[in-house]
């Protein structure tokens, strides 16, 4: 993942290159292939490249049009150039026959405008200076797969792909944003679609972009989903036949890579179909790069071992090579905060980063500056199904007694089921937001008992980004799911770990065209009498080890995850003392040690809330010995 970072003052006061290069220095991980300055007058642009696609390599950025009158900076991968070239070129935007995918952001705004990022579709985060509008423009993918942070102050915007670049250049002290933190403690992350840890720095939220003319900003949803055509077909195989065409496609636009590919294969059902179907075209194209499977494996953790259908994946793909990460050593908090140098920006969200960025290291020392995962896969095809009671709602009248049972068998109460899919659908969300906030903390009696939750829509984003319309259940469920705030925050910190590593991550079930089309299926197609992701089990028949294509289980990390508390007890215990929190009356120490002796004896099931507080009190003493 590339690098972006620029400052524009709308008081006409100059940009100088010793502040851009200071907030350099904090991401130079992000350039390893070339740092580019462009500064005028009060603008200044900087681009940090990581090349990854073949076109890249020809690529210079900042990027000035034919004009010089609009000047871009992009940490971007288009992936329908198929599409948007021709089109392009055929209404005189582009010429020739080599074109960047700077070029293709570059062209799509002269023609659309703010409407360009909706033309879009891949991984990006950009900003383009209109020089005759004197218009800052910014926008961001449609799931936040590419950081991008900003701040106004003094009529001057700062905008970067991490957040310290810009802490350390603003003329005043920024406080920290309490409000966000007690919430991170309650296990609500509603604020972090659109703020940070700090007052004054934003996120720019998925799906949206920035104007700033004159020190004034506009903030637009630019995209919603399930407002394109219904898909029309007449049978399941159809709709299979359409799912593999676009799959394939994707798959093809994903793979443009100028190093080998790596593929992340656990052995469950979303990654080893990713990780054949490559093989499969790899046989009918000799032009896609080669791939390499990377899989972590457990030895001695039971509950996560698949290596059993890993090997009937590897033997499907015969020839590919394989690397083994053994993993059972990379338990919860066994890497946290500033180790190993980690350019930590907020808290952490997730407690395993150290098993994640063995596995990141592993794939670059295979030589690969990409890898491809089945992320997002279970919530779009119907994995969690059964777990959403709503989506009973969805189920054909004939239908309805016989899944109404595999509800219950798969967890549910009557009661549970009845009230979830019927009763709670009809309470308003602000309401049962609060009345589940406040229930939740009541049992947690280290958290600050004075507590007030943030809003449940405290970024004023527009309903089309929380509840597109025209969705059955699963479909909005799944929608709300990809839009969570968590993943929105997840999404950055995994940002933050590839970039740190030097890889790139890509999704190709998280492609804007893939979730269009899955979030339509019939609700058969996604689970029927107790079978979870009917859709891809039915396409990749023939194209999967049988074993691997009908499982029904998934492997575990949580005996990980839980056993961090217990291997990593002496480093807590020394968080839970002259606690930072408790300086800022969010934590009762006296109660979370209690709480925190149970856990390691078995008797505390809040582990969760625990697990919060460890990050934030690590991050914020990391802070501390940094100012």
């Amino acid at each position: 993942m590339s690098g972006i970072c620029g400052i524009v003052d709308f008081d006409n006061r100059s940009v100088h290159y010793e502040t851009l290069e200071k907030m350099v220095g904090l991401i130079s991980y992000r350039g390893p292939d070339g740092i580019n300055y462009w500064v005028e007058g009060n603008v200044g642009l900087v681009n940090l490249a990581f090349n990854t696609t073949p076109e890249s390599l020809w690529e210079n950025q900042p990027h000035l049009n034919k004009d010089e009158n609009l000047v871009l900076t992009a940490d971007a991968r288009v992936d329908n150039r198929n599409e948007l070239i021709p089109f392009l070129k055929d209404n005189g935007y582009i010429k020739g026959e080599k074109h960047t995918d700077a070029d293709l952001i570059m062209a799509a705004y002269e023609c659309w405008e703010e409407d360009c990022p909706k033309h879009i579709i891949g991984d990006f985060a950009f900003a383009l200076w209109d020089k005759s509008k004197e218009k800052l423009f910014m926008a961001r993918d449609s799931f936040g797969s590419r950081p991008f942070y900003y701040s106004i102050q003094d009529n001057t915007i700062y905008f970067a792909s991490a957040i310290q670049p810009i802490v350390h250049v603003l003329p005043s002290l920024l406080s920290l944003n309490r409000q966000l933190m007690d919430d991170f403690l309650h296990r609500s992350f509603n604020l972090w679609t659109c703020q940070t840890i700090y007052n004054n720095i934003f996120r720019l939220p998925p799906s949206h972009f920035i104007t700033v003319e004159d020190g004034r900003r506009k903030r637009k949803l630019y995209y919603v989903f399930g407002q394109q055509p219904q898909p029309r077909f007449s049978s399941d195989e159809e709709w299979m036949d359409a799912f593999g065409e676009l799959l394939e496609e994707i798959l093809f636009n994903q793979l443009r890579s100028n190093t080998p590919v790596g593929i992340w294969v656990s052995g469950g059902l979303d990654s080893s179909a990713l990780a054949c179907q490559i093989y499969d075209l790899r046989k009918k194209s000799s032009d896609l790069p080669e791939i390499k499977i990377i899989s972590s494996i457990f030895e001695k953790t039971s509950s996560a071992n698949e290596k059993y259908y890993l090997d009937l994946v590897c033997e499907y793909c015969d020839g590919t090579p394989v690397s083994y990460v053994v993993s059972d050593d990379y338990w919860s908090f066994c890497e946290l905060g500033n180790d190993d140098g980690f350019p930590l920006d907020e808290p952490e969200v997730w407690e395993l980063r150290g098993l994640s960025r063995k596995t990141m290291e592993a794939t670059k020392e295979e030589g690969c500056r990409v890898y491809l995962t089945g992320g997002g896969s279970d919530d779009l095809i119907g994995a969690s199904f059964y777990n959403t009671p709503r989506a009973l709602r969805d189920v054909k009248i004939k239908n309805l007694a016989q899944e109404a049972r595999w509800f219950h068998e798969k967890g549910s109460s009557w009661k549970y089921l009845i009230s979830r899919a019927y009763l709670l659908p009809l309470i308003p969300y602000n309401l049962l937001y609060k009345v589940q906030m406040i229930w939740n903390w009541r049992k947690v009696p280290w958290l600050n008992q004075n507590y007030m939750p943030s809003h449940p829509n405290p970024c004023n984003l527009k309903k089309g980004f929380i509840n597109p319309k025209g969705l059955d259940n699963y479909g909005l469920v799944a929608c709300q799911m990809l839009k969570n705030p968590w993943l929105v925050a997840s999404y950055d910190f995994y940002g933050l770990m590839n970039a740190y590593t030097e890889l790139e991550l890509r999704q190709p079930y998280l492609d804007r065209r893939m979730v269009e089309f899955l979030i339509r299926i019939p609700s058969h197609l996604r689970s029927f009498k107790g079978v979870d992701r009917i859709l891809l089990r039915n396409y990749m028949k023939e194209k999967l080890p049988e074993a691997v294509r009908t499982r029904k289980d998934k492997g575990s990390v949580w005996r990980l995850y839980s056993g961090g508390f217990q291997k990593e007890k002496k480093h807590i215990k020394n968080l839970l003392r002259n606690s930072q929190l408790e300086k800022m009356d969010l934590v009762n120490s006296k109660e979370l040690k209690q709480e925190f002796g149970l856990l390691l004896n078995g008797k505390y099931d809040n582990i969760k809330y625990l697990s919060w507080y460890i990050t934030l009190e690590t991050w914020l003493r990391d802070i501390n010995k940094r100012y």
